[in-house]
């Protein structure tokens, strides 16, 4: 295990490891078929050709003729009185091509101007940030007096410390969906990804996940060593980064624990059901796992927003250094990393979670000092959807209120729990009119249904499932069998077998199964030719 605090602190970097030397190798060859990728995009940024810029402006002209006369149209109203730029603006903005067209025509030399005039900033500020270093003028860190930092200066990037710095920077979004920002609460884009990771706090990739995060509410006398030391003993496997900061006396303030992941897991359409559910099951086993040193059950909703392990602002760790996997896997760059889901109680994990949310939700607290923050932190938004979901049936279903009615109780809940201050009141609000209106249109509580006892209660249970599951299918099968049968009939045509299974596209077996019922419908309906059952 190796321990690293704040990067202006660290003596050597991190190497030597196996695994460190392979991502490295693999990190800089990606890096060069990137660049070599921009400047294929650059060279093929050539000026159109003669013939191109000819049928462009035929084709405008076009739009400036037909826009003219339906501008002429209009002007024959009465009380119309756009000029035609703002005819062609409004026309723009509600969808027609022909505006679009010109809208861009008429106002590209001034985007142009100012899409030039920003990447001519960024580029100044990524300049500056290389050759300077990054600079931080003294104050309270992600606006939260109790991590107050001096002012200093560090030079290079956080991410060349390790190479698994440079997996979390591969983790992240490209600059166009990076969300970063300076506090818990706020969430800024910035352009420039090698400056946004300068940022306290990040969002990492929602499609492709390869990062679990768990939140500690706890500080650690003894930093690093101390934290290591207590995961080791909940019997969890040692986060890859811890990310937190040490206050004058070494104490290692409300950590986050990062677990990367090898081989991220799809979250798209095209993912798997099975690892998304072992990727949120194991969450929810690091998590539950972590209850004894003040792990924060409510951090899973929004696990994917973090403290920033590669912003000079806070301090962090390394206390493992290879990645991970969900489960064992031989395959190549894999083999050997050790796996997340047999090292945890992933069946009573969420039992334990759920009773360690009512004892939290018993005993709630502001839990920042900055009501702006405190008024969206996730400890206030599971509280308030506890109690919405719980008062909207009595509301809602049971026709004893309004959705305005809802709203009001969340606004004063959450103003009994929050400190006083404008800002603060105006965030409460904000989230206890989102909640409720979330709640009063889209929830609706799930019928209870008994736990299963014993084994064979619960096979006997999902035998039944599975009976219904099977009629459903068999009956809109014979559904579309009878429709095609019916067809053929209408069409004069005599619906044999092996005709349906055509049409239907369907094995004749599968028509066989249930020719006898198709027959008596078709009969029924009155259609000739009649079938026959062989």
């Amino acid at each position: 295990m190796t321990i690293l605090t704040r990067p202006g602190d660290v003596g050597a970097p991190i190497g030597g490891a196996e695994w460190g030397a392979d991502f490295a190798a693999t990190y800089q060859e990606k890096r060069r078929q990137k660049q070599e990728r921009r400047q294929r995009r650059r060279a093929r940024r050539r000026e159109p050709s003669a013939a191109a810029l000819a049928a462009s402006e035929a084709e405008l002209a076009m739009a400036q003729a037909r826009i003219e006369a339906r501008h002429a149209e209009a002007r024959q109203r009465p009380g119309f009185t756009l000029s035609l730029w703002q005819f062609i603006t409004f026309l723009a903005r509600s969808g027609d091509p022909d505006a679009k067209q010109l809208w861009r025509a008429g106002s590209e030399p001034v985007l142009v101007e100012q899409r030039r005039a920003r990447h001519a900033q960024l580029q100044a500020d990524v300049r500056s940030r290389l050759s300077l270093g990054y600079r931080w003028p003294g104050g309270a860190v992600a606006g939260n007096p109790a991590y107050p930092r001096a002012a200093f200066s560090y030079a290079g990037l956080v991410s060349e410390e390790h190479p698994l710095l440079r997996l979390f920077v591969a983790s992240t979004p490209r600059a166009t969906r990076l969300r970063t920002g300076d506090t818990k609460a706020r969430v800024d884009q910035v352009g420039q990804k090698l400056l946004a990771l300068d940022s306290a706090y990040v969002t990492t990739v929602r499609a492709m996940r390869r990062v679990l995060r768990v939140e500690l509410d706890h500080a650690f006398a003894g930093g690093f060593a101390a934290l290591a030391a207590a995961v080791a003993a909940c019997g969890v496997p040692l986060p890859n980064l811890a990310v937190g900061y040490l206050d004058p006396a070494g104490r290692l303030l409300n950590p986050h624990l990062i677990w990367l992941l090898e081989h991220p897991v799809a979250f798209t359409d095209k993912g798997g059901r099975e690892p998304r559910r072992l990727w949120q099951a194991v969450l929810d086993g690091l998590t539950a796992g972590l209850l004894p040193i003040g792990a924060d059950p409510g951090g899973r909703s929004n696990a994917l927003h973090m403290k920033n392990p590669l912003s000079p602002l806070w301090d962090h760790g390394i206390l493992a250094e290879a990645p991970y996997t969900l489960m064992p896997d031989t395959r190549d760059g894999a083999a050997g990393l050790e796996a997340l889901a047999p090292a945890l109680d992933l069946h009573g994990a969420r039992a334990r979670l759920e009773g360690a949310r009512h004892e939290e939700s018993a005993t709630l607290v502001a839990d920042h000092p900055d009501p702006a923050v405190a008024g969206q932190s996730n400890v206030l938004f599971r509280r308030l959807s506890a109690l919405a979901r719980h008062r909207v049936v009595w509301l809602r279903d049971q026709e004893n209120g309004t959705e305005d009615g809802l709203c009001q109780e969340l606004i004063a809940e959450a103003l009994r729990l929050l400190p006083d201050g404008r800002t603060g009141e105006w965030r409460v609000a904000a989230t206890a009119r989102s909640v409720a209106g979330w709640t009063w249109r889209n929830y609706r509580p799930r019928a209870l249904r008994a736990p299963c006892l014993t084994d064979q209660e619960r096979r006997t249970r999902q035998a039944a499932g599975q009976a219904k599951a099977a009629a459903s299918r068999r009956d809109a099968t014979l559904a579309v069998l009878v429709a095609v049968a019916r067809s053929l009939a209408d069409q004069g045509r005599r619906p044999t077998q092996a005709a349906v299974a055509a049409a239907a596209d369907r094995s004749e077996g599968t028509v066989r199964s249930h020719w006898r019922a198709v027959v008596a419908a078709v009969h029924a309906s009155g259609r000739e030719p009649a079938v026959q059952v062989p």
